[in-house]
């Protein structure tokens, strides 16, 4: 089965946490053979989450609930002093390493955390709902064909050398879900924006819905939106059978990521 999985971040990756307690990423999988028809149903002129009102909050959530195969939500609390450490140790491992090694940055680190964990709930929400179609391609039970579109959050070319390297790596050890009956091939793993894919509009809108009901501060003090929309469409959201929701407090180090090199 061909099939998509979008995926955006609702709110710029920093170490400040003052008015953004946390960082919140959602993904979004549809049947690859819809999208063009997907795409129709949001409307030119369909604002950000951030520039949106209740009624679009409203339609863009029934879009989704509706044509989505999977959705994935991924929300992590950055009010902690791991958070901190993170950051710093990312800086100073930058800088041993003169400056040539962005990839040990927290904020790489942590996109490449919120992508792959969001497109995975995204995946399997899609599993469990029985949405994505069952293989005849024995002996696997389920096996798909897969695109990955990603909003311009990743910078530099060795940056996303190395973020399409944790895809590339994934179709390399195929053996480890074959085991299970499953076999994913990621085919393609495209980078752009809302203004040229109003498909990143889905998991833009689902991410901050999240992270605006899930969130201690004031998120919504300059938004249109209201919380009482926020509530009652996260509710609708988490009673949809294909919707997976998880939320903890940060805790990556990164001698999780490099081992002993840290």
């Amino acid at each position: 089965m061909k099939i998509t999985i979008v995926a955006d971040i609702s709110s710029r990756i920093s170490q400040k946490n003052y008015n953004a307690d946390r960082i919140t990423a959602a993904a979004v999988c549809l049947p690859s053979g819809e999208l063009n028809n997907i795409r129709k149903l949001l409307h030119s002129d369909l604002p950000k989450w951030r520039d949106a009102s209740d009624s679009e909050v409203r339609l863009v959530s029934d879009i989704v609930v509706r044509e989505a195969l999977g959705i994935g939500v991924f929300s992590i609390g950055k009010s902690d002093e791991k958070w901190d450490q993170f950051w710093e140790d990312g800086e100073s491992a930058n800088s041993d390493l003169l400056g040539k090694a962005s990839a040990v940055k927290a904020a790489f680190q942590i996109k490449c955390q919120m992508f792959v964990t969001s497109t995975s709930y995204a995946f399997i929400s899609a599993v469990n709902a029985e949405n994505i179609l069952g293989s005849s391609n024995r002996p696997y039970k389920i096996a798909t064909n897969e695109t990955l579109i990603f909003d311009k959050e990743i910078d530099g070319d060795y940056n996303i050398d190395v973020f399409n390297g944790i895809w590339r790596r994934m179709n390399e050890r195929k053996q480890d879900t074959e085991l299970h009956g499953v076999r994913r091939n990621i085919d393609e793993v495209l980078f752009t924006t809302e203004q040229e894919d109003r498909l990143l509009m889905l998991p833009d809108y689902v991410a901050g819905i999240a992270q605006a009901a899930l969130s201690q501060a004031n998120v919504l003090a300059r938004s249109q939106v209201t919380a009482q929309c926020v509530q009652s469409v996260q509710q609708r959201l988490k009673q949809a059978p294909h919707y997976i929701l998880k939320s903890e407090q940060f805790s990556l180090t990164h001698s999780d990521i490099f081992g002993a090199l840290f």
